[in-house]
């Protein structure tokens, strides 16, 4: 399920979210300063509002764990299935937009389904799933899949054939 030559490069999307990743934790230091002068106040209504603006920044912090986190598993698993020539292969076109088009993307899914169905625990079938899931345009179900296939694979389970 590659993209066309013209889609954007791994290179480029790293790029992308390290700078986006740097702009937000940029972001949160300016936060955690202005909360702390609140909270030097000693008065209620601003400590309070600063200890507000000190939980939204933890947990501003917290995703931005997790969620780099998830991207990194999930393209270490990419890497993984690429380098034994299990990732699939098939040639979608896409639009302009470099969104895949529905019918392909749900033809693969169907695909990608049974091989799940019969090999519940391997986590490249849940891998594959999840990018089948993508390209039929359901990104939720997408990221869920992918994050089972993560899962799996930390727990040790089989190996892609």
């Amino acid at each position: 399920m590659r993209r066309h030559p013209g889609s954007q490069r791994p290179v480029t999307k790293r790029i992308g979210v390290a700078i986006m990743s740097v702009t937000l934790l940029i972001f949160m230091i300016v936060l955690g300063i202005w909360a702390w002068g609140l909270i030097q106040t000693g008065e209620p209504v601003p400590i309070g509002v600063g200890v507000v603006l000190v939980i939204i920044g933890l947990l501003g912090l917290t995703v931005l764990y997790k969620e780099l986190s998830f991207a990194s598993r999930a393209s270490k698993l990419g890497d993984r299935l690429e380098a034994q020539g299990a990732f699939p292969t098939e040639k979608l076109d896409s639009m302009p937009s470099g969104r895949f088009y529905q019918e392909d993307g749900d033809k693969l899914f169907e695909k990608y389904a049974e091989e799940v169905k019969s090999s519940p625990e391997d986590w490249s079938a849940w891998f594959k799933l999840g990018l089948a899931y993508d390209a039929a345009g359901d990104r939720k179900r997408g990221l869920k899949a992918v994050r089972r296939a993560i899962e799996l694979e930390k727990a040790g389970s089989r190996k892609p054939a």
